[in-house]
């Protein structure tokens, strides 16, 4: 019975979560004049196959963005800066996969090796801070998170190809693509 218990208290808080949720959009809706069945329609229909893909991917990043602020959390630190890390590390792992130097497979392991040093060695900036200057790790990774978009579009510009209206690293070659 405690086993129950505890799973039931465990779910209690997500469940009660979504059914607020839902409460809330449907009233506001409701209220603005918007169809609350259509709503509800869309938000339940299964996706096709490539939004299912886009929804997997965008989730893929929040989650460890959540997992990376978690690691912090538990430690006390109070780590803003996730954004900014994650930012410089595809940066990092783009520009590099985007070179081909290496072939295949190879080309994007030592690209997600290069996206997690980066990431890395951008959240050592405010360690090193905190360690040694006594800077708040808040006020430090909120400024990082503003150098480092303004740094990426920097290097962007610089090595980065134009395509149509917008800015992008190299395409990463065929046979470094992960299949999916």
């Amino acid at each position: 019975m405690k086993r129950l218990d505890r799973l039931v208290t465990m779910l209690a808080a997500p469940v009660l979560a979504l059914l607020m949720a839902g409460l809330i959009s449907s009233v506001l809706l409701w209220v603005t004049g918007y169809s609350v069945g259509d709503f509800w329609s869309i938000l339940l229909t299964w996706p096709q196959p490539r939004q299912l893909t886009n929804i997997l991917n965008y989730g893929a990043i929040l989650y460890l963005s959540g997992v990376a602020a978690a690691i912090g959390f538990k430690m006390n630190l109070f780590n803003i800066g996730v954004e900014s890390q994650y930012r410089m590390g595809v940066f990092a792992a783009a520009a590099f996969a985007g070179t081909g130097w290496l072939s295949g497979w190879l080309n994007t392991v030592v690209a997600i090796v290069i996206a997690m040093l980066a990431g890395a060695g951008w959240a050592a900036i405010a360690a090193l801070l905190r360690v040694f200057r006594g800077v708040s790790e808040v006020i430090s990774t909120i400024m990082l998170n503003a150098i480092a978009g303004l740094l990426v579009g920097y290097f962007l510009r610089q090595i980065g190809v134009q395509s149509g209206n917008s800015t992008a690293t190299k395409t990463i070659p065929e046979s470094s693509w992960v299949g999916g």
